[in-house]
């Protein structure tokens, strides 16, 4: 792998150039109330926005691809000493080793970007990684560890995350610079030589059912998948304004969420189906925090729990929608948080208090995957499979 994205597309467009404020002035004045912006198409080996009959993302198919096969669940671990990549089978109730070195660092949702740590599918089938030893994107099933690179990602430095339907990868892949080469605390010498033609940087989306790879170049912040189609993004970790990106139609649409939502406002998930989302919301940054549960787009909408600054976070919703899971803060040991799982029924509109742990995720209706700091090494996490149904949780790692 060279660091770039290959590209075997069709030359650019001779068609004359459009300024994209003025793409945006004529979609706002066509479309009423219902103001847009629609992108023109954008090739990985051209830096200019070219004006296109249709407004299509930049694509290749990757000759070849064959998606690995799975049909059993498992969700991915690293391992403390080795940082190979685990995957604990669900259905096998054993944990299998890959032999892969992986990146890991970082919370998803927390850079705009997401996280170089290796991230199941929703499904629980597959998990998307970073292969340390090559930097590019890999897909493996959680079933048969059947692992496949994805040609030509080179470079990859977050993975942001999956599909509802699970048949997307989002990913990011940072732009390096005279900056990026020297971060960090080594020494301020020597010289460094840069690609002059590497300009594929940005968002990525793989399907890994198709191979079909695309640029979704207009993005600069990424909040979390709506649904299968859209995307909730924000301009930059600044903005209090949210907007909401159509993968198909390549277009930005700026007056669904007509709320403005600042620096209190985080950790947006939503149902399936994009009709339900869950976030927490500080209305006095620094002071106090609330989980919301609303209707998409409403701002407001049922509290499902409130607490001082950052003592209820990371609310996540079932595969099914009908309840959700959090964290909420109950004293500090040793100067860490002791975090506690709640789960609350929206149907019954009532909450229940599960076991100590930090970020839980869903695995099906009834099962969590929850992380628990380490009491004799806080620096580490052992990890639980919780079932909410009888109460119980099982140490997997």
């Amino acid at each position: 792998m060279d660091g770039t994205l290959d590209s075997n597309l069709p030359p650019v467009s001779k068609k004359p150039l459009l300024n994209p404020f003025v793409l945006f002035i004529i979609a706002s004045v066509l479309g009423g109330t219902a103001v847009f912006a629609i992108y023109t198409r954008f090739g990985p080996a051209c830096n200019k926005l070219v004006v296109s009959d249709q407004a299509e993302c930049a694509s290749l198919e990757i000759t070849g691809w064959e998606k690995p096969k799975s049909s059993k669940k498992g969700y991915p671990l690293v391992d403390r000493n080795s940082g190979k990549l685990l995957i604990y089978s669900l259905d096998d109730k054993k944990i299998k080793d890959t032999k892969y070195n992986v990146g890991i660092g970082g919370v998803i949702g927390a850079s705009g970007k997401g996280s170089s740590t290796p991230l199941s599918s929703l499904d629980s089938l597959y998990t998307a990684f970073i292969n340390k030893d090559t930097n590019d994107l890999w897909v493996i099933s959680n079933d048969t560890l059947e692992a496949k690179a994805v040609p030509g990602t080179g470079g990859v430095s977050f993975i942001s995350g999956w599909s509802p339907d699970s048949s997307h990868v989002l990913f990011y892949v940072i732009r390096e610079s005279v900056q990026s080469r020297r971060e960090g605390p080594g020494p301020w010498e020597g010289s460094e030589t840069f690609d002059k033609n590497f300009n594929n940087f940005g968002f990525f989306l793989f399907n890994i059912s198709t191979g079909k790879l695309r640029s979704l170049y207009p993005i600069d912040y990424f909040e979390t998948f709506i649904d299968d189609e859209k995307l909730l993004v924000k301009s930059d970790d600044q903005s209090d304004r949210l907007v909401v990106f159509d993968i198909d139609r390549f277009a930005a649409d700026y007056s669904i969420v007509k709320d403005q939502f600042g620096f209190g406002a985080s950790q947006f998930n939503f149902s399936r189906d994009g009709k339900n989302w869950v976030y927490t919301l500080s209305r006095n940054p620094t002071e106090d925090a609330n989980i919301i549960y609303a209707p998409f787009p409403q701002k407001e909408g049922k509290e499902i729990d409130k607490g001082k600054w950052a003592d209820v976070q990371w609310p996540r919703l079932s595969p099914d929608g009908s309840k959700i899971a959090y964290v909420r803060a109950e004293g500090y040991t040793d100067g860490f948080p002791n975090f506690a799982i709640w789960v609350f029924d929206v149907k019954s509109n009532s909450k229940k208090k599960y076991m100590e742990g930090a970020n839980p995720v869903w695995v099906d209706e009834e099962r969590l995957i929850v992380p628990r700091r380490n009491k004799e090494k806080p620096s580490e996490s052992d990890y639980y499979l919780l079932n909410i149904k009888d109460g119980t949780s099982v140490k997997i790692y």
